[in-house]
């Protein structure tokens, strides 16, 4: 029996016309749409219209017709016909400047990966199942050097690195084929390169509390570098996020962010404590939030190799990281830590708080399922140890039982009121 949909609409005109049937699903606040393409691929799209109610309003569906019409529409050029340039400058008004950077990249190292094999692809088209195995055997068999001089040294490169090329690619060539710039996905076929799942350690309170002292000792009278990494502390964002805001966006003991800044449909907005809320009015210039930094290089951090004409934030980016670099080379003795560490450890801290991964990811901006997956320390966060202690006795067989044991109930654990771990709970 075919299918029923919630809702219809008509595609085409005249005899032509057909009615495309679709259904509607709350994503994280916001309608999507579930219908079946002209090939009859199943096809789930996003719109803008908040969920608000139990059925969509009157927008809901203009956005939602519009959409199927898009998908069915047979008017694409001849995809051999398009240049690399044409198709990546079809799709740049509809990506974020980082995604975007992140797939000409990815694009650029194929190219020049298939151009060493003598092999000159001109259009996305082009690229078949077998070269696309090819690329991601040529490109792992391949070296890097981490300097330009002719005599540096040279690594291997890693099957990490080559996973994430090919999500990148394929999930460029899944826009392709949307915009009709190629007939098929060709990386969906590449077996991907067999990699240790090593989960990136969340920094320990002693780490943290080492390199703010470290900091402050290093830098002590730059206080906007203070503010700086004090902010990446509480708010566990990315350091582009924190990078990219303006004076202007803190106030009222809060500092904002606008969708476009982070990864995030509504914005974001943190609430700040009064000795940081005054930190960072202090940092902050007339226009850029981190002026203070900017000023301070020239005093605290000087450098005949920095280049003058990017972007500030890109400018206070590099010199954060590089800070981050400096402490971890200067102190072999202690783990590794770079910037994102801080966000895994804020995320840690907040659902150890709350033992709660669903408000955690409201507060922090992510998704649950990158926060549980990626991110969170899950011993220290819910103290599995001591969860152990306590059911052991329930959990181990004994030889022999009472009629009391018979039917153990497990003890009450702490934290989140004896609900599951990772569930709302009712105050």
């Amino acid at each position: 029996m075919a299918r029923r949909f919630e809702h219809y609409t008509q595609v085409g005109d005249g005899a032509k016309a057909v009615s495309v049937g679709y259904s509607t699903k709350d994503r994280n606040g916001y309608w999507a749409i579930v219908f079946v393409d002209p090939i009859g691929k199943r096809l789930e799209k996003m719109t803008k219209c908040k969920v608000a109610g139990k059925k969509p309003d009157a927008n809901f569906f203009v956005e939602a017709a519009r959409i199927i019409v898009t998908a069915f529409s047979t008017a694409y050029p001849d995809p051999k016909r398009v240049t690399w340039e044409e198709a990546i400058n079809k799709l740049a008004p509809d990506l974020r400047e980082d995604t975007l950077i992140a797939y000409t990249k990815s694009i650029r190292i194929l190219r020049e990966t298939l151009e060493a094999e003598r092999i000159k692809p001109t259009s996305p088209v082009e690229i078949t199942p077998e070269l696309a195995s090819l690329f991601a055997r040529v490109w792992l068999a391949g070296t890097f050097k981490r300097s330009k001089a002719s005599d540096a040294k040279e690594y291997k490169r890693k099957p990490t690195t080559l996973n994430f090329y090919l999500r990148q690619l394929s999930a460029v060539w899944n826009q392709f084929i949307e915009i009709g710039y190629a007939k098929e996905n060709p990386w969906k076929v590449v077996r991907k390169a067999e990699t240790d799942k090593v989960r990136k350690a969340v920094p320990t309170e002693e780490v943290t509390a080492h390199f703010f002292a470290w900091i402050k000792e290093r830098y002590p009278e730059w206080r906007a570098l203070h503010a700086f990494v004090e902010l990446k502390a509480l708010a566990g964002c990315r350091l582009k996020d924190i990078c990219v805001l303006n004076s202007n966006q803190v106030k009222a003991n809060r500092v904002t962010w606008t969708p476009e800044q982070v990864k995030q449909r509504d914005g974001r907005s943190v609430l700040l404590p009064d000795e940081l809320f005054q930190s960072l009015v202090s940092a902050a210039g007339a226009v850029y939030l981190w002026q203070g930094i900017l000023d301070g290089l020239g005093t605290f951090r000087r450098s005949k190799r920095r280049k003058n004409d990017g972007l500030p934030s890109d400018t206070v980016y590099d010199v954060v990281s590089n800070i981050f670099r400096e402490y971890s080379d200067t102190h072999p003795e202690q783990p590794r830590l770079n910037t994102h560490a801080l966000r895994r450890r804020a995320i840690t801290l907040v659902v150890a708080a709350t033992q709660n991964i669903d408000q955690t990811s409201q507060v922090i901006g992510i998704t649950p399922a990158c926060a549980r997956d990626y991110y969170l320390d899950a011993q220290r966060a819910f103290q599995t140890d001591d969860i152990y202690r306590k059911v052991a006795g329930v959990l181990l067989p004994k030889a022999s039982q009472t009629d009391s044991e018979k039917s153990p109930t497990i003890p009450p654990l702490n934290g989140n009121k004896g609900a599951q771990f990772g569930t709302m709970t009712n105050n």
